[in-house]
């Protein structure tokens, strides 16, 4: 776990996108102890869960959102500025399995998670770029993973939406670094409380290539993109920082 206090946060605006799902929400409790005031944007299927992240974090702000929508991601932005006075941080960790093989995978099932992970990671960075340009400052941080770029079977759509976040991350570092807006990832591979959507061979597999041996954990991801928010990496722009154990290096 990091120092804090060399990672502070207080009175930061932040928006984190994926809230009911448990790496948004280790997020969320990571940046909130950090001093941040959060807003939660979530999906229908992660209500129950994003209300009880909501509450447990003090968030100021707990919106509904479709990251697939562009208009509701607008609503859901500029609800967002209004309320926090403006926007200094969004966390994009919004993801959608519906793994198939690509001869059996649907044209709903191609679609949507695309445009969960993919076209509402653009969107979301979209609105938020807005009233960071105002101030001249922010800090916007994607959620990536091995699939991005490796590749998954069985998961074309997923890997085909996180390989293109990775290079969404680097076009809008290099668009925006001038406007003192730093865009930044955290690439992950399965973990802890993922293993079990994997077969025991898939388990022992994943393990077995991984050179640290183990599967990583929420809080690991947290501290990374806490880093990536704070000032500690005030001349890091672009950069997909790799929390995988060494599964891709």
């Amino acid at each position: 776990m990091q120092n804090l206090s060399e990672h502070d946060l207080t009175g930061a605006a932040v928006l984190i996108t994926g809230a009911g799902q448990r790496l948004a929400d280790t997020v969320a409790r990571r940046f909130a102890m950090a001093g941040a005031r959060l807003a939660l944007a979530y999906m229908v299927e992660d209500a129950a869960a994003a209300a009880e992240t909501a509450r447990s974090t003090a968030a100021e702000l707990s919106i509904q959102c479709d990251p697939a929508d562009p208009e509701a991601v607008r609503r859901c932005v500029r609800q967002t500025a209004a309320a926090l006075d403006g926007l200094d941080i969004l966390v994009n960790t919004a993801m959608l399995r519906r793994n198939a093989p690509s001869p059996r995978m649907t044209d709903a099932d191609w679609l949507r998670v695309v445009g969960v992970e993919l076209s509402g990671t653009l969107f979301f960075c979209r609105e938020a770029i807005r009233p960071m340009m105002r101030r001249r400052r922010g800090r916007i941080i994607n959620l990536t993973d091995v699939s991005g770029m490796r590749g998954e079977a069985a998961a074309a759509n997923h890997s085909s939406a996180r390989g293109g976040v990775a290079a969404l991350t680097r076009a809008l570092a290099s668009e925006l670094a001038p406007h003192g807006i730093f865009v930044n990832a955290v690439a992950v591979s399965y973990l802890e409380d993922e293993l079990g959507q994997l077969e025991p061979a898939g388990q022992a597999r994943l393990l077995r290539n991984t050179p640290m041996h183990r599967a990583g954990r929420g809080e690991e991801v947290a501290d990374a993109a806490l880093f990536l928010a704070s000032a500690a990496a005030s001349f890091t722009t672009g950069h997909l920082l790799q929390v995988n154990g060494g599964l891709y290096l």
